[in-house]
This record gives C-alpha cells, sequence and structure tokens, in this order.
C-alpha cells in the first residue's frame, strides 16, 4: 500500500528521496528552497532534505485511504455492537491507535522516510475529522441496527 523510500536515487515514482540534487533537476522538478534554520555547508545533509512531491502525495493518499476505511468499518462496528457513551469512544480510540500503529509498523516506525510528517503529527493529524466521520457511521450503525 505504501510505497517503499531509498537514498539511492529516484529511479522509482513512489520514491520520497533523492540522493543529489542533480538527478532531482534532471527529472524536471523545481528544487525545494531549504529555510535558514535547516542550512549547512555539507552538500549530503542538503540532499537529504530533498522529497518528490509526486511520491509524497500518493503515500499521504494511501495513509488518508487507510484511515478512513478503518474508521468506517470501526464505526460500523461499534453501531452494531450497540457500543454507547464512552465504549463508543474506547472503539474509536481503540481503532484509531491500532491503525496507526500498523502504518507505523509498515513504515518501519519511521514515517519520515514516507512523509513529510514526524512521528507525533503522523499519530495526532487528521483525527479530529476521522471522529466526526467515526460518529457519522457509529450513530447510522446503531440506529440501523438497534432502533428500526
Amino acid at each position: 500500500l505504501l510505497c517503499h523510500t531509498s537514498r539511492h536515487g529516484c529511479a522509482n515514482r513512489y520514491r520520497t528521496r533523492c540522493k543529489t540534487a542533480s538527478q532531482l533537476i534532471a527529472s524536471g522538478q523545481p528544487r525545494a528552497q531549504p529555510s535558514i534554520m535547516s542550512m549547512s555547508p555539507e552538500p549530503e545533509e542538503d540532499a537529504k532534505n530533498l522529497f518528490d512531491r509526486d511520491a509524497m502525495a500518493h503515500n499521504l493518499n494511501a495513509v488518508d485511504g487507510c484511515r478512513s476505511y478503518l474508521t468506517l468499518f470501526g464505526a460500523v462496528g461499534a453501531g452494531v455492537v450497540g457500543a454507547t457513551g464512552l465504549r463508543g469512544l474506547l472503539f474509536f480510540v481503540g481503532t484509531y491507535v491500532l491503525g496507526s500503529v500498523a502504518l507505523l509498523t509498515r513504515m518501519r516506525c519511521n514515517p519520515t522516510d514516507y512523509t513529510s510528517e514526524s512521528l507525533a503529527k503522523f499519530v495526532i493529524s487528521g483525527a479530529p475529522g476521522y471522529a466526526l466521520s467515526f460518529v457519522l457511521f457509529w450513530t447510522l450503525a446503531y440506529a440501523l441496527v438497534h432502533i428500526y
């Protein structure tokens, strides 16, 4: 689902990091300007900060898709089981944590190789949006099974 990254060139479309700036320029993509705080005199360090935007967008879309489907199926499961109140909230937290752990395992606990997000941002980002979707499908499933 997520594409493997490598620091050994840009031959694969979904690799997020490129080996050198010359390879990135040769591929026709503009080189991102480093910030003043991250400037270093070593060219090797500068090459590590280059990302392939297409690969990063693909990986973020794959993560979003995984989390969206997990949220949908978890919410329907909580509704069918009849979880209400705090049990439903714990069901969401459990499915979200389980999904994040599964994604991090797939990324070998290093999301910065696949996305531009740090570990904390990767785990926390988007949780409120997924929680709203969870509540929507949770109440729908609960109403269809237990009320009607």
